[in-house]
């Protein structure tokens, strides 16, 4: 296993934070089919209402939002064939990835609500998650999310729009340049944002999911169309040339309480080069949450 990018979506690996922190790393050993076996590894932090975020490398960046918030459990999860969660040989499309996340959460918090959100792919299983159970959500949090699984169907930005502080950039090394490729905005500031978030790689078994992007990287039976009235947070970047940002917006229809953020200065990376843009919105979306938890139905 490797650290890899696998074409239509960037996996951005981050920090390691002290498991003195930990309220509960823990493994699961899941039985799907009465005949599929999958361990799926996830880590828990604080206590109270939970917050279910499907990838574990956010817990660096969302952490420092979450962790100044009071009755908040956060539960990071390993995907399939990512970090400690087992690379299963019968793992073959997105559906065998999305059953082993539904499994896994329906073992984590088996009854109640939940907020839920996720970066990129990730954003797409949390949106497909929230489809299922619409009446359980307390919100959802989408950094960069996947609209259209299928690379072809995207609508991408054509802005070209960067940053360079080029007397900086001009000091590092050609490995640390290599660092900041993928990045619109290359400062100092953005380049110790990195360090920061890269000092410990979650690996990706590109085997298996270079066979679920051939096999099928659309979850079957995503309409985008059930309606879900928790609060959401769409967070764009306006020169993300991954998953662009105006195919995000399909999603106001299906979404009656959601603030989208469309950040200047941001590619797929959005999180390491506006952290102050994500932490203000995130606070936001908690606050309005918790609102909603107050007075839902």
């Amino acid at each position: 296993m490797k650290r890899s990018s696998i074409g239509l979506v960037t996996f951005v690996l981050l920090s390691t934070l002290p498991l003195a922190l930990f309220s509960q790393a823990e493994k699961l050993l899941l039985k799907l089919n009465n005949r599929n076996l999958a361990t799926v590894y996830y880590e828990c932090y604080g206590e109270g209402k939970p917050i279910i975020i499907l990838h574990r490398t956010s817990a660096s960046y969302l952490e420092p939002i979450f962790g100044s918030k009071a009755n908040l459990k956060r539960i990071y999860i390993d995907p399939p064939a990512i970090g400690n969660s087992s690379s299963d040989s019968w793992i073959a499309n997105a559906d065998d990835c999305f059953a082993i996340i539904k499994c896994a959460i329906d073992s984590i918090v088996p009854n109640g609500t939940f907020a839920i959100g996720g970066f990129s792919y990730f954003g797409y299983m949390a949106r497909a998650i929230a489809e299922l159970y619409p009446n359980r959500i307390d919100g959802l949090l989408l950094m960069c999310p996947v609209t259209y699984p299928t690379f072809s169907h995207r609508s991408l930005p054509t802005s070209t729009k960067s940053f360079t502080d080029s007397t900086f950039y001009n000091t590092l090394s050609a490995k640390e340049q290599d660092m900041l490729s993928g990045l619109v905005v290359k400062t100092q500031k953005t380049y110790n944002h990195m360090l920061k978030y890269s000092s410990a790689d979650i690996t990706l078994d590109t085997t298996i999911w270079n066979r679920v992007k051939r096999n099928g990287y659309a979850i079957t039976g995503m309409n985008n169309k059930t309606r879900i009235d928790a609060p959401v947070l769409l967070m764009l970047g306006l020169q993300d040339n991954v998953v662009g940002y105006s195919d995000a917006l399909v999603l106001l229809q299906q979404y009656t309480s959601v603030s989208v953020a469309i950040v200047d200065y941001a590619s797929h990376s959005l999180p390491m080069e506006q952290p102050e843009i994500l932490s203000l919105n995130v606070s936001m979306w908690l606050e309005r949450m918790e609102h909603y938890r107050l007075n839902r139905p």
